[in-house]
């Protein structure tokens, strides 16, 4: 299954994701976990697809992928990318993610 979404273009992906965040409420926790273990969303994409991925997380309210956010926020300096994954980090964890900030500005 990995091996199939990985040859999708990014803008299929895109499109993939995008769905998924709109029909978020439909992401039960078993979903969630095969759509991590087996497209292995956490990590291995570009920055555009990682970014909506981990918006679709906190919206989720999955903790599993804090960490994962935390490095991506870290290593990645456009704010085209950072900006919406702090304002749902923030809603996700105010305090978590106010300390984050603070520690690696």
């Amino acid at each position: 299954m990995i091996d199939e979404f990985k040859s999708w273009h990014t803008n299929v992906k895109l499109v993939f994701i995008d769905y998924l965040d709109k029909n978020k409420k439909r992401i039960s926790d078993s979903i969630y976990n095969t759509l991590c273990d087996s497209l292995n969303l956490h990590s291995g994409y570009n920055t555009e697809i990682l970014c909506s991925w981990y918006q679709v997380c906190l919206d989720l309210k999955k903790s599993d992928s804090i960490d994962y956010i935390k490095k991506f926020l870290l290593f990645n300096g456009r704010m085209k990318y950072i900006k919406p994954l702090y304002f749902k980090f923030y809603n996700y964890d105010r305090l978590e993610a106010l300390d984050f900030f603070k520690q690696n500005k």
